[in-house]
């Protein structure tokens, strides 16, 4: 699970979750964004694969974080933060593909793993400077992906609906790290597929 994902949510029962207009910056709009109730978000920041392996027979887990410029992957395969105090973004997807990585094509959201399906989708961000804390849950939605595994680049094109019935787009280009951390115990393994909360 990811780790920002779950420190954001607990800072919800510190801080204000009203909406603040200063965050849209619709008039200047990023080139990797997330769209979600009327405001930009940049994620201009790294785009993380982590692959967890076979899931099941000829079914392979792997999943996506793509952060704000504020992030940077570490020498271990983490997010970090340059500044702890800095407006956050992330978006984070569990998908499941036919192939041991990623193939290109259309991944459609489903509660049931099956190839070319994402059974989780998540945005989350925080704006230290008004307390605003967002946090969105995909209930269905797309995933256009294009990959090219040999110049590690890849492109997003992400349309869906949250828990919220609001509209989330988002998209993302540019070179991906990869982790395979498909070595990890059966313990963190059922973490990973049964610890996740849902608002």
């Amino acid at each position: 699970m990811n780790k920002l994902i779950i420190s954001l949510f607990f800072l919800t029962l510190l801080f204000s979750c009203d909406k603040d207009n200063d965050t849209d910056i619709s008039n200047n709009i990023p080139t990797n964004y997330v769209l979600y109730d009327g405001v930009y978000y940049d994620i201009g920041g790294p785009c993380l694969i982590e692959d967890f392996g076979e899931f099941d027979n000829d079914l392979y887990n792997l999943d996506i974080i793509i952060g704000s410029p504020n992030f940077y992957i570490d020498d271990d395969g983490e997010f970090e933060q340059f500044d702890t105090l800095a407006n956050d973004h992330e978006l984070y997807f569990e998908l499941f593909s036919p192939e041991t990585m990623l193939n290109s094509g259309l991944y459609t959201f489903n509660n049931t793993e099956n190839p070319m399906t994402f059974d989780v989708g998540e945005f989350v961000a925080f704006n230290y400077d008004s307390d605003e804390f967002v946090f969105a849950n995909f209930n269905s939605g797309t995933i256009s992906l294009n990959i090219n595994t040999e110049s590690t680049s890849i492109t997003l094109d992400i349309e869906g609906t949250t828990f919220q019935n609001l509209e989330i787009t988002a998209h993302w280009e540019g070179d991906y790290f990869y982790s395979n951390i498909s070595e990890v115990s059966n313990l963190e393994q059922e973490f990973k597929k049964e610890d996740r909360y849902s608002l």
